[in-house]
């Protein structure tokens, strides 16, 4: 569960299903995961959006079910960090993280 000072955000679940991996994800309002928001099962590199709301505004949560493996594990990491450092170069940083994960 990945929630905000007021307890609102969302909890994720991930399931092996085959060759897939099924991934829910619930709304949770006051630190309680409550309506389901999304539950599909994805392949290797499928995407999954789902709208969120986080500290009262309306967001977009990006899920993939990616498989690192063999040889290019330390390529593919490399890539992630990189993609991660320029996303976030234009962001204020902040005093608190946005998030924090809470057990369920």
């Amino acid at each position: 569960m990945l929630a905000d000072a007021a307890g609102d955000g969302f909890a994720l679940k991930r399931a092996v299903e085959g060759s897939r991996v099924r991934i829910e994800v619930r709304e949770v309002r006051g630190d309680v995961p409550g309506a389901l928001l999304a539950s599909e099962a994805l392949g290797e590199h499928e995407q999954l959006r789902v709208p969120v709301r986080v500290e009262g505004r309306d967001r977009v949560l990006v899920l993939q079910a990616a498989s690192v493996n063999g040889g290019s594990t330390v390529m593919e990491l490399a890539r992630l960090r990189r993609g991660l450092l320029a996303a976030g170069r234009g962001l204020p940083r902040r005093q608190e993280p946005l998030l924090r994960a809470r057990a369920q």
